[in-house]
């Protein structure tokens, strides 16, 4: 609300979100290219290509209905084929007790196999993400009441770790037999080497089925954000019988730019992707959020205008400068210290 934050951070809180949403789009072109060329012998161009196309389509299609049919349906099948999937490697002998025999406890075991510090920055970008990402705060918000809020966010927890444990484990299966491949790999490989060629398509198909979805429902989300609070509303209003058309071309851009993001980053780590923009979600806008919701009106528009483009700059310039540590913590840093004096101001002015 305005009158708790201010109109301007609007503009900060859409560009953190933006950004941060923008390298999840990526992510998804790096899903999509790593199962087409994990079936098909395909470049990296030509796979993003298909992916963009076929996200285009997704969108055209059905849009935010195709989405939000998808999402109830994503949940049972991510937990079909994971649970189909860790059949078949403890089948195939990726047991306990052989996983634990090759491989050793440090890093493979060790919550903290990377080291202490990258580790905690990747869980404190998960915590902010979530904390600020539209998405997530928009199903709370939308429930009928504060007991069913509750019991979505509950179910939301009881149902997210089993299947990054699932997924945990059949990966630890394939380095366990001496298997050497890119982590982006692994997933078409172990269907294609595991399942029936009819079954083994099914479980492909719809895991890139959801892929697409998952990347469509983001674009909305950030064309949406970018036409409402980065685009001058007197522009919006001066071409307001284009209006289909501008979000068309948003669209494109960023379909566009996703699929050039993913050939460049074709091969790399995917779950990376994700924690940077979780990060990037959360670093101008988790502070600011927080304590509007906690204790409001204690900071003014302007402080908190300030907390939420210091901690976005803060992280971005960190890791442009390549300074050590997690950029996160650098925006967090400077955004808190903006939010500290901020009270302190609004405590002295009463």
């Amino acid at each position: 609300k305005d009158s708790l934050c201010g109109k301007s951070i609007a503009f900060t809180a859409t560009l953190s979100s933006s950004l941060g949403t923008f390298i999840s789009i990526a992510a998804q072109f790096l899903s999509c290219i790593a199962m087409l060329k994990g079936l098909f012998p395909l470049s990296s161009s030509a796979a993003s290509l298909i992916a963009g196309f076929s996200i285009i389509g997704f969108i055209a299609a059905g849009g935010l209905k195709s989405f939000s049919t998808l999402g109830g349906a994503k949940i049972v099948l991510l937990y079909f084929v994971l649970i189909a999937c860790f059949v078949m490697a403890v089948l195939n002998g990726g047991t306990v007790s052989f996983v634990a025999s090759r491989l050793d406890l440090n890093p493979w075991f060790n919550p903290f196999g990377r080291g202490f510090v990258p580790e905690i920055g990747y869980l404190t970008s998960m915590i902010v993400g979530v904390f600020t990402t539209q998405i997530y705060i928009q199903a709370l918000a939308a429930a009928k009441d504060s007991q069913t809020a509750r019991k979505g966010a509950f179910a939301s927890a009881l149902l997210m770790p089993p299947m990054g444990l699932l997924g945990t484990w059949i990966g630890l299966t394939v380095r366990a037999k001496g298997i050497e491949m890119r982590p982006d790999e692994v997933l078409s490989w172990f269907i294609i080497d595991s399942f029936p060629p009819l079954l083994g398509g099914i479980i492909w198909g719809g895991i890139l089925i959801t892929v697409i979805g998952c990347a469509s429902g983001l674009i909305l989300g950030v064309s949406t954000n970018i036409a409402k609070n980065l685009v001058p509303e007197k522009f919006m209003e001066k071409n307001a019988d284009k209006e289909v058309l501008i979000h068309r071309l948003i669209i494109g851009a960023l379909v566009a730019a996703a699929a050039a993001a993913g050939v460049t980053g074709a091969g790399s780590m995917i779950l990376e992707w994700s924690y940077l923009s979780m990060g990037l979600r959360g670093a101008g806008t988790f502070l600011p959020f927080i304590v509007a919701v906690l204790r409001p009106n204690s900071l003014s528009p302007k402080w908190a205008l300030a907390s939420s483009a210091a901690g976005l700059s803060g992280t971005l310039i960190w890791a442009f400068a390549s300074l050590p540590g997690d950029p996160l913590f650098a925006g967090l840093g400077v955004s808190a210290l903006c939010v500290l004096a901020g009270i302190r101001v609004r405590k002295n002015y009463i």
